[in-house]
């Protein structure tokens, strides 16, 4: 599996690729595909209508309206009127059945010729009717509606444009619960492992890329979201193995799966993602609009320096860097990406989104009163959704030393053997 986070003008892939979030390329042909569904549509549903019970054309409206999504449409099931004048290879047109099937009606009583009507013409109906049905129909159908158009969704982008609820529906099928000591530091030399084998390459230090490791878990997500609900004590990476040919995955991804995280079961998936989640945060905090990134006043970060960094206590319930944890994750999971449509509009109440279960490791997210706990620290900030970014910046310190403390172990063990 390839990750493309950008296309250039130069990409020929990018005009065909359905797009609802940028605006051109892509975007032309999703509204293409949006007129093609109303025209065809617009000209079958009346030949339903008209003879779902009876009527010369009633034997076409079973195969009619069964509905396909326009993408997987074949050539036979499209109404293409051109094409199928020239493949009865009878008729050129309109014009000609309806010659073919009307007469010109100049004979009165007794078969004389009536000179005063002779410019009219008797046209049989039902047999252009029945004619026109077998040049056009044979085959076609409705097609589904737009919003069961396929778009692109590119890296990083995976849980907007109407996904926003993907999370919280797999919590629904899957309990999740922490990751004990042994298993994060297997992640972590897992981590060490991959920077060490790509500073060797380079010959110099510098760290892994874990973009497609990241993309394969929300394609993992995704997938065991739709499908089924699963026996939750199966290990990952047997899901993989049986899983159908279309689910794929990073060759780093499978190769985690097949060693270091082999004992993982589907209990322990999301807190994995949020692992790599955290490690993938500056790329996707650098596909945010501009209207994500909005400054906060001189004198509400003062309020908030004070909330959070100046007045911490030991018995605070959350500590601030799960604070600025759950704050990331609204961001990379919600806010990060180049679409024009999102879920979650920038005028949004801050507080009020994090508030968002999916937000919170396991043992806050289960709080009675974490709704209560985040309101009471933050509700004389007034912060919207546009400035959660500034905000993390602020209350984000301690997290960002988590991972970055993961992500450097290699150049820290270094420095001490030195």
């Amino acid at each position: 599996m390839e990750v493309k986070e950008k296309f250039s003008k130069k990409d020929k892939l990018i005009t065909f690729l359905n797009d609802a979030g940028e605006l051109y390329n892509g975007m032309y042909l999703a509204a293409a595909c949006q007129n093609f569904i109303e025209w065809q549509n617009t000209f079958l549903q009346p030949i339903v209508d008209a003879n779902i019970f009876n009527g010369i054309l009633h034997n076409y409206v079973n195969t009619i309206i069964k509905k396909i999504p326009i993408q997987e449409a074949k050539p036979d099931q499209i109404v293409l009127i051109k094409e199928r004048f020239n493949k009865s290879g009878k008729y050129v047109d309109f014009n000609d059945v309806i010659y073919a099937f009307s007469e010109r009606n100049i004979y009165g009583e007794k078969g004389k010729i009536n000179y005063s009507d002779y410019n009219t013409f008797v046209y049989d109906y039902d047999r252009m009717e029945e004619e026109l049905g077998k040049i056009i129909l044979p085959g076609v159908c409705l097609f589904e509606g737009e919003d069961n158009l396929n778009f692109v969704t590119y890296w990083g982008e995976g849980f907007r444009g109407g996904n926003s609820s993907m999370i919280s529906k797999f919590y629904l099928k899957y309990t999740q619960i922490d990751l004990n000591m042994d298993e994060k530091k297997d992640i972590k030399n897992y981590i060490d492992k991959m920077n060490k084998m790509i500073s060797a390459k380079s010959k110099k230090k510098k760290r892994y890329d874990f973009k497609n490791f990241f993309g394969s878990l929300q394609i993992l997500l995704f997938y065991l979201t739709e499908k089924g609900v699963m026996n939750e004590e199966e290990k990952i990476v047997d899901v993989i193995t049986n899983a159908p040919a279309y689910l794929k995955l990073s060759d780093d991804c499978k190769n985690f799966f097949n060693k270091e995280g082999k004992e993982y079961n589907l209990k322990k998936i999301m807190n994995l993602f949020f692992f790599f989640e955290h490690l993938c945060f500056e790329d996707l905090a650098e596909t945010l609009q501009p209207e994500y990134k909005a400054q906060i006043p001189e004198d509400i970060k003062v309020k908030i320096i004070n909330v959070f960094m100046k007045q911490k206590k030991d018995d605070d319930k959350i500590p601030v860097k799960y604070f600025g944890a759950s704050t990331r994750r609204l961001i990379s999971r919600y806010l990060a990406g180049k679409l024009q449509v999102t879920d979650i509009k920038e005028d949004r109440d801050l507080a009020g989104e994090l508030t968002r279960t999916e937000l919170w490791e396991e043992r806050y997210s289960k709080l009675e009163d974490l709704e209560d706990i985040i309101y009471g620290k933050m509700k004389d900030f007034k912060l919207t959704v546009g400035q959660a970014y500034e905000f993390y910046n602020i209350i984000g310190q301690d997290d960002r030393k988590a991972i970055e403390l993961t992500n450097q172990q290699q150049f820290h063990q270094i420095k001490l053997k030195k």
